[in-house]
């Protein structure tokens, strides 16, 4: 039986086109408070979760999932608040959340949780950096023995300047 996503205005199920898309779907917590604040920020009025219902990945916040193993899991703090409400109710979910609050003990859990957060995204930025310089490095190290060879033909020649603009790594300054 294929997995639905119970959310408001959700029409993810677990399908090919979702997988390929990274979507997926997470079991309403076993521990009962947990539930509870799954249900109440589902916001629909009477609804029980089943053994079977579940919520898709489109839901919850990137710093709710670890993605440290090869399987997608959602972290144990982990509250969905992304949802497609009609405009009457946008309001309401907000409930203000640009202002302080007054629990210094819940700021400090949010300001922990955006640090973590911002360490995160600088680790990919940098890695990212660090790929793409060994890309290029990788590229013009094949262009200067396609060179060497007399492999590199005239369009090919032309394709390689369009892709690398930047004057370091055109095929004309390989020389």
């Amino acid at each position: 039986m294929p997995d639905y996503c119970c959310a408001y205005n959700c029409r993810n199920c677990r399908s090919k086109a979702t997988k390929a898309a990274k979507i997926t779907f997470h079991k309403f917590p076993k521990d009962d408070q947990r539930r509870k604040e799954w249900t109440e920020s589902l916001r629909r009025k009477d609804f029980q979760p089943s053994e079977a219902s579940s919520l898709c990945s489109e839901h919850f916040t990137d710093d709710c999932f670890d993605r440290t193993g090869q399987t997608v899991r959602l972290r144990d703090t982990a509250i969905p608040s992304i949802y497609n409400f009609p405009g009457q109710f946008k309001v309401a979910l907000c409930e203000h959340a640009y202002a302080l609050t007054t629990d210094l003990d819940a700021l400090k859990v949010r300001i922990m949780a955006a640090e973590a957060t911002r360490d995160y995204k600088d680790k990919s930025l940098r890695n990212s950096k660090a790929r793409e310089a060994r890309l290029q490095v990788m590229c013009s190290k094949l262009c200067h023995k396609l060179r060497a060879h007399n492999l590199l033909t005239g369009r090919v020649r032309q394709q390689l300047d369009r892709i690398y603009s930047d004057h370091c790594y055109r095929v004309g300054n390989l020389v």
